[in-house]
């Protein structure tokens, strides 16, 4: 959540910076953090960190297509994992002995799918909420009052032995 702040407010320097330090991995930090950041976006959960971290990524991917920057252009990160059909059900045993597999793609394509995963998210929430308010509290009072008649119905059906019930008619004459 840091660095999607630092995106925000300096992202030039933030660039710089990254580059001049070593990951952990003895690659540029930029690469490091950007590789985290991607696999962790599903993670961010409330409506301010996951605006943040999207405007963010938005701002990632239009400073990398306006500047044709190498630095991100250069990043590669986990896309898609792969699976294997003739696997069947993958256990823990099997788990341990093929690990997970990914594709690799790059840093702007990885951004752009996270924008259109967030993007479609809202979408569902949006249409969700809408028609949860299209409901108008007459529809809300008319299920109720559907599930009354139908217990009131079940209610009168209590003590009695199928066989009993079915030899009768709705209007409790005997049809045998």
């Amino acid at each position: 959540m840091v660095f999607a702040h630092l995106v925000h407010s300096q992202l030039e320097p933030l660039l710089e910076f990254l580059c001049s330090l070593p990951g952990p991995t003895g690659k540029p930090a930029l690469e490091f953090v950007m590789a985290e950041w991607m696999s962790r976006q599903h993670l961010f959960y409330g409506q301010y960190e996951g605006k943040v971290s999207s405007v963010a990524l938005c701002k990632l991917l239009q400073y990398g297509i306006n500047t044709d920057d190498k630095r991100l252009q250069d990043i590669r990160v986990k896309g898609e994992e792969i699976f294997n059909m003739d696997e069947g059900i993958r256990t823990r045993s099997k788990s341990a002995k093929n690990p997970e597999r990914w594709t690799n793609i790059p840093l702007l394509v990885k951004i752009l799918k996270l924008i259109i995963n967030e993007l479609s998210n809202a979408m569902e929430a949006n249409a969700s909420r809408q028609t949860t308010a299209d409901w108008s509290q007459d529809d809300l009072n008319d299920m109720w009052e559907d599930q009354d008649e139908d217990e009131d119905e079940d209610e009168g059906l209590a003590g009695q032995f199928l066989s009993d019930i079915l030899s009768t008619n709705k209007y409790g004459k005997s049809e045998l």
